[in-house]
């Protein structure tokens, strides 16, 4: 049997992918989620392990870059840059070790849904009329979950 090889890239392809990426933002990653921790401050949930205060200069960056290369599964190799102070492997190893755990993104993702919770658009609203979607809270593993359709919210175990 023979290897088959590679089709060419389709008109509607092409346009799809255009379009798509027409549509992405313009601004980096890690500089979206600098300006949300400005307007919610949830990188101030990632606390030493030894409950210490910190004078790290820009443990933001760090953590930003911690939260990426784990959210991309790539590692701490592709985010090092010996000459920022914030993304050394020594700096960047440091905050993984003494900042970045379970409890600390627990926390973070609780102030990130306590302020969507502010916003108009995350109100869970009952339409009237047939079809519309009803919220229905659920116990599910012993939680309680808000359900929308398909669509299920846990609510975050306190810190």
């Amino acid at each position: 049997m023979e290897k088959l090889g590679a089709l060419g890239e389709s008109e509607s392809l092409a346009w799809l992918r255009a379009a798509c990426q027409a549509m992405l933002p313009r601004i980096d990653l890690p500089e979206l989620l600098l300006e949300v921790h400005a307007w919610t401050g949830f990188l101030d949930a990632y606390v030493h392990l030894a409950d210490i205060s910190t004078r790290m200069i820009d443990l933001p960056a760090s953590l930003v870059t911690l939260l990426i290369s784990e959210a991309c599964n790539v590692g701490l190799t592709p985010v090092i840059k010996a000459g920022d102070e914030a993304l050394t492997r020594g700096r960047l190893s440091h905050v993984d070790q003494n900042y970045v755990r379970g409890e600390t993104h627990a926390a973070a993702n609780a102030i990130l849904i306590e302020h969507q919770g502010k916003r108009g658009l995350s109100a869970v609203r009952s339409p009237v009329g047939r079809g519309g979607r009803r919220a229905h809270p659920r116990w599910i593993f012993r939680r309680l979950v808000l359900t929308v359709g398909k669509l299920a919210f846990r609510q975050p175990e306190p810190p």
